[in-house]
């Protein structure tokens, strides 16, 4: 299954680990290690060190390079889409319902990756585009934690930054 994959997953690796239950179930434990460990290993590969200055600001109206370009792919491919597969399970064992918001955001992070790396957006619009997926996702699981009263997103409802 696929998932959000945009900025705002730089912000995931970026943001502070999160408990994914408060309770006891082992599986949750497992799934806090590898999103931990996840997150980890993207913030330190070579591929987040060269383009993470890209990643802060919005008022840059600079398109990625041929070789930035290739270094986003990269890091989308190999970094961000297993941490992704691990959150994908967090959402379908939170509620299975939340695993298809997941899915509808990853569509339109997917295309904002596409368009950064085929050079049709800025870094700055990329980041912009980032952030609206990212509170229209957390609106989406807000309004879905109240009508499944779930008392926990589980740590999916990151900030937007």
């Amino acid at each position: 299954m696929r998932f959000f994959a945009p900025m705002v997953v730089v912000l995931h690796v970026l943001a502070m680990a999160v408990p994914a239950s408060a309770n006891n179930d082992t599986a949750w434990s497992r799934l806090d290690t590898e999103r931990n460990a996840c997150r980890a290993r993207a913030s330190a590969s070579p591929e987040f060190q060269a383009l993470r200055h890209w990643f802060q600001g919005v008022a840059n109206s600079n398109k990625a390079t041929p070789t930035e370009a290739t270094q986003m792919t990269r890091f989308h491919q190999d970094y961000l889409r297993p941490c992704q597969e691990i959150e994908l399970e967090i959402a379908w064992r939170t509620h299975p319902s939340l695993a298809k918001l997941y899915n509808a955001a990853a569509a339109q992070a997917d295309a904002n990756v596409a368009r950064l790396v085929t050079y049709q957006i800025s870094w700055g619009d990329y980041v912009r585009n980032g952030r609206a997926i990212r509170i229209d996702l957390n609106g989406q699981l807000a309004a879905a934690k109240v009508a499944l009263q779930l008392p926990s997103l589980n740590g999916l409802d990151l900030a937007a930054n």
